[in-house]
Parts: structure tokens; C-alpha cells; sequence
């Protein structure tokens, strides 16, 4: 289980208006809840349009046109124009970031506070679906950091276990420094790539 790197609101739209040769269709990307942003590649038989920044939309006008560029969009358009769209979606799944201590498995004093906040969501939504994925920064090994992710995963199931989330609700993943959300050469320290994703669905 890899967390979702986008919410864009294509998927719903497409499937409402495709088909429709005279109706625009309008691709809208907007960010993950943990603040991450992907990238959206729409194409037809005549040609191809890419966006990657939250707001930032294409546009086709008909089957016979290449998606374009269209305006950026602020998020009180896109709630009045895709209303009914957004109303359909079913609730995203809610991401929490934990970070840790440098070269260790123990989460950091905020981290640990959050836990609460992870186990209160688990009983509000009765989620049986809870995804954790340990990562590392560049600081070390490979081989070193890939077990580093896996402990921190491990640990994080193992307090929120200890906080009474069932052992058979968690899928367990792990990234060593192969998913890094701040980007760094080789061998520094970044406390935002020591951390483990917990996605309650």
C-alpha cells in the first residue's frame, strides 16, 4: 500500500461527462490531504495536456479537440462548479505524518502526542484499513535505511496496538529513503524523510 500522492477530481468528472461530444469537460488537480501534489495527464486521439500544480486545469472542449491549458481555479470554484462531483466522492482517507529521532525508531515528542489523534480517527470512521509505510532520509546505507523504515513502521503499529487498534487492521509498508518528501543529495540529515505515513481509510 503506497498513500495516495494525489486527489484530483478527473476521475469523478470524466466518468460523468465523457461521452458528451458537445459538453467541456473540466480536469481539476487538487492536493492530497498530507499536502502532496501529483500530476495529471489527460489524452485524446488529438493530442495530449499535462498539469502539475494545484489549481491548474485542462480543458476539452469536444471529442474532435486536444486537451488545453485552461485558467488556474481557487478552491471556492471548484466547490460551486463541481458541487455535485465533490458531494459523490466517498471520504478521503485521512494521513497522518509522524517523524523521528535521528537514526532510530523512536518517533519524536510531537509524534507521539499524534498517536491519540490516529487512534480517536480509527474509531470515528471504524476503519479496518489502516496503512503504515515507514520511510528514511539519505543519511547512511541503503541496506541500513531500508531496515531503519521498517522498524519505524513496525514501532508506530506497535504503539497504536498498545493504544487498542486490532493487530489485523494494519498493512505494513517500507521505502528506506525511496519515497523522500524533501528531496537531498546523499548523506544529509532531513527530518521530514525520517517518517512514517499512517493512512486511516
Amino acid at each position: 500500500m503506497r498513500p495516495f500522492r494525489q486527489l484530483a477530481l478527473v476521475s469523478v468528472l470524466f466518468l460523468l461527462l465523457a461521452g458528451c461530444a458537445t459538453t467541456k469537460n473540466t480536469f481539476v488537480l487538487a492536493p492530497h490531504p498530507a499536502g502532496n501534489v501529483g500530476t495529471v495527464s489527460v489524452t485524446n486521439s488529438m493530442g495530449r495536456g499535462d498539469v502539475s500544480g494545484v489549481g491548474e486545469t485542462l480543458l476539452v472542449d469536444n471529442a474532435s479537440a486536444a486537451p488545453r491549458l485552461g485558467g488556474p481555479m481557487d478552491q471556492a470554484k471548484i466547490d460551486k462548479l463541481f458541487a455535485k462531483a465533490l458531494a459523490a466522492e466517498p471520504p478521503q482517507p485521512k494521513v497522518f505524518l509522524l517523524y523521528f529521532k535521528t537514526e532510530s525508531a523512536d518517533p519524536d515528542k510531537n509524534s507521539m502526542t499524534l498517536l491519540d489523534s490516529v487512534v480517536q480517527e480509527v474509531k470515528n470512521t471504524n476503519s479496518l484499513d489502516i496503512g503504515i509505510t515507514g520511510h528514511a532520509d539519505r543519511s547512511g546505507e541503503d541496506d541500513y535505511n531500508m531496515q531503519l523504515s521498517l522498524k519505524r513502521a513496525q514501532e508506530v503499529q506497535r504503539l497504536l496496538v498498545d493504544r487498542g487498534v486490532p493487530l489485523e487492521r494494519f498493512n505494513i509498508e517500507y521505502s528506506g529513503e525511496g519515497d523522500l518528501l524533501v528531496p537531498t543529495a546523499d548523506n544529509v540529515h532531513e527530518p521530514r524523510n525520517r517518517r512514517v505515513e499512517v493512512v486511516v481509510r
